[in-house]
């Protein structure tokens, strides 16, 4: 048979007076999560020649169950996908500048885009680090990089938004700076315009904010990163190295990804490989990959 979540939690014995169903929530983790056991049994009546309430009961199987699901919204879009996700995708700073700059990227179901309420700032951040910098150092455009969506997906709408930090750690404590670690941030979903999506589109997202109260009044996403400046080390020096870079969609790096390949950020995997040939008077006897963006 097939039984729904509310079937599950609405079963009980014949006498309505024993549910067999325990449901709990993770406060922590945001799961809930419905428990019980399967049961196939054969029923029989005690007596062939006539039914007195009585029977035998012989089982066939029983078999524990645990189903868990996430508390929070993931709600899919048209091409499904999740409606909402952001990623760090750049760190950098311009030549001698003390300001760091964090490039997000956050990806929307293609009949909406997200705006951001002036001055609100980090919503959180949670550093992963020993010497991190303090929320108080950010400072958070309040409006997108880009005008409208980015013209790189048919069934999404990308945004660029930019968070900086003062990156000046010339004191003579100071070795690195760190921004590892988790940046929240709110949004306001809306609509885009009917002549960028079409009036079937534009009627569906306003239907659907309409029916999503708690999302239309504001979204929040969270972007992890690990990223650690170390160039307050006086020992530094600077290479310049030509290299070619291919993508591969398999882990035997066999497959090399076509040109028009599609990724979602955050959720996809992409294979890389880099071929570089360094300057004859130098001997590399150890690399470690920290980072890519």
């Amino acid at each position: 048979g097939k039984f729904t979540w509310n079937d599950l939690v609405a079963c009980q014995d014949y006498a309505l007076s024993k549910s067999y169903i325990t449901s709990a929530e993770d406060e922590t983790t945001g799961v809930l999560s419905l428990r019980g056991t399967f049961y196939a049994n054969v029923v029989s009546p005690f007596s062939y020649s006539g039914d007195f309430g009585y029977y035998r009961v012989y089982q066939l199987l029983s078999q524990p169950f645990v189903l868990s699901v996430k508390k929070n919204i993931q709600v899919i879009g048209a091409a499904g996908i999740n409606l909402f996700t952001i990623s760090v995708i750049a760190v950098f700073k311009e030549e001698d500048a003390t300001v760091f700059k964090l490039v997000l990227l956050t990806e929307s179901a293609e009949y909406m885009q997200l705006s951001r309420i002036a001055g609100t700032g980090l919503a959180a951040f949670e550093s992963s680090s020993e010497a991190p910098p303090v929320i108080a150092d950010f400072t958070v455009s309040d409006t997108a990089e880009n005008d409208g969506c980015l013209d790189n997906k048919d069934y999404i709408c990308s945004q660029l938004w930019q968070i900086e930090s003062d990156g000046d750690c010339s004191s003579a404590q100071a070795k690195y700076i760190d921004f590892s670690g988790s940046y929240a941030l709110q949004f306001i979903p809306e609509c885009r315009a009917a002549s960028d999506v079409g009036t079937d589109l534009f009627d569906y997202c306003g239907d659907w904010l309409s029916a999503h109260s708690d999302i239309a009044d504001g979204v929040g996403l969270v972007a992890t990163l690990q990223w650690r400046d170390e160039e307050c080390d006086p020992i530094l020096f600077e290479v310049q190295f030509e290299a070619e870079m291919l993508f591969y969609t398999d882990a035997a790096y066999s497959s090399v990804a076509a040109s028009d390949t599609l990724f979602q950020v955050g959720e996809d995997r992409i294979y890389v490989e880099v071929e570089t040939t360094f300057p004859g008077h130098y001997s590399v006897f150890d690399t470690v990959l920290l980072n890519v963006w």
